[in-house]
């Protein structure tokens, strides 16, 4: 974003440094140093470039985010308060956790945004409430250090750090929830203070709890952090490893606890959207450190993304963070994701040492080079203007060798 204006691409580009934070020569990413929960007060609306066209590849990188083991809060937005108010990324996004406000009295902001999305499939919204009133904030002048003070201000805004806060505390007076996004959410949502609205939106009363004004209700700080205290955790993950051997991937998983746990579904992807189930493993841990192993005898070529999928006795689902692992030749895959609007790629490298550095090149049918850009792991990479067609990508490590190629549709 720059000076309050952004665009898909440098949203996209954002969250890949959220995933893997660089040094500040935008080198060495270390996905070690991720946060475990982000706070987003800002939309993406039509005059920054999202639009139909492009909400796919925007909701594919929330998710992306969220198998990382990352909470995404968001705000709502402030055009309510009508119905189906909630309409720009991230916000509309079923992966995102997107806050409205509320007033001191506990009733719902006349500005607050509310659901159902319908710009992009259907979901309620918002997920929750929180105090977005009359909130006590900073406000100044950039590169002026002396003209900063604080002021009262209003807006989604002033909601969605209430709730990235809230869990940040949960998850420091449990840090086994650390990473576990579904928790997390579910956590927040049961101790919130359920709140009704005599506006029903998308056919849903809001008499009734959750709803499309408040969500699940008004955040409530201290009955999340004793839950989260007090959950039993139904599988406390201690690793969870993928690694090529020959030809076959070996998932490697030991978990440190098990309560009521009936198996593992062992999941694959090739874009780390859409998952297929590959195999089962029962759980039978009874004490600490179970240890569970699995091959996939035929990996995909290319980029494979594997997670686990383990659900309880009675039905409920949770899931590990997504591990990558690339077959190819060299061991490396890559993966290109077009975005035209804005004359950017997003490009995905697995495989390989962490953060090591690429060129790519984009050729033309005819042989002709178009673009040669610096990657790592995950990057954004500008693109001249393209005409409607097929195009060859080219990745080479520092040597010169090429060490994978994509074809990739303009």
């Amino acid at each position: 974003m720059e000076e309050g204006d952004g665009t898909p691409a440098t949203y996209i580009e954002c969250f890949q440094w959220f995933i893997a934070p660089t040094n500040a020569a935008n080198s060495a990413p270390d996905a070690s140093k991720a946060p475990h929960v982000i706070n987003n007060s800002w939309g993406c609306p039509t005059s920054e470039g999202c639009n139909s066209t492009n909400y796919a590849t925007m909701n594919t990188t929330i998710n992306n985010v969220r198998a990382a083991g990352i909470l995404v809060v968001v705000s709502a937005g402030n055009s309510g308060p009508s119905c189906s108010t909630v309409t720009s990324p991230p916000a509309i996004f079923t992966g995102s956790f997107a806050v409205g406000a509320t007033n001191s009295s506990d009733v719902i902001s006349g500005f607050s945004s509310r659901g159902p999305v319908t710009v992009y499939g259907s979901a309620m919204k918002p997920d929750i409430s929180a105090p977005g009133e009359t909130i006590l904030s900073c406000i100044g002048t950039d590169n002026n250090a002396l003209g900063y003070t604080y002021t009262n201000l209003q807006g989604t805004s002033m909601a969605g750090p209430h709730v990235a806060g809230v869990a940040a505390l949960m998850m420091s007076a449990r840090p086994e929830l650390k990473g576990n996004v579904s928790l997390l959410e579910t956590i927040l949502k049961n101790t919130a203070v359920p709140l009704y609205s005599s506006q029903g939106c998308g056919g849903i009363d809001g008499t009734t709890s959750p709803n499309n004004v408040y969500g699940y209700g008004r955040v409530d700080a201290l009955a999340a952090t004793l839950q989260a205290i007090s959950t039993s955790l139904p599988v406390e993950w201690a690793t969870f490893e993928v690694r090529p051997v020959g030809g076959t991937a070996l998932l490697e998983w030991v978990t440190a606890s098990e309560l009521d746990c009936r198996h593992f579904d062992i999941q694959r992807s090739s874009d780390g959207i859409q998952w297929t189930e590959i195999g089962r493993e029962e759980c039978r841990g009874t004490g600490g450190n179970t240890s569970y192993q699995f091959t996939d005898k035929s990996p995909l070529g290319g980029i494979n993304y594997y997670r686990l999928r383990q659900t309880d006795l009675n039905g409920s689902l949770w899931y590990s963070p997504a591990k990558a692992l690339s077959f190819s030749a060299s061991g490396i895959g890559l993966r290109i994701v077009p975005e035209q609007s804005v004359h950017s790629a997003f490009v995905d490298i697995a495989g390989g040492p962490d953060g090591a550095a690429y060129t790519l090149e984009l050729y033309a049918l005819d042989g002709r080079l178009l673009q040669q850009a610096q990657v790592y792991r995950n990057s954004v990479v500008a693109l001249p203007a393209l005409a409607s067609g097929l195009y060859v990508a080219a990745l080479k490590e520092e040597s010169g060798r090429v060490v994978a190629t994509e074809k990739m549709l303009w």
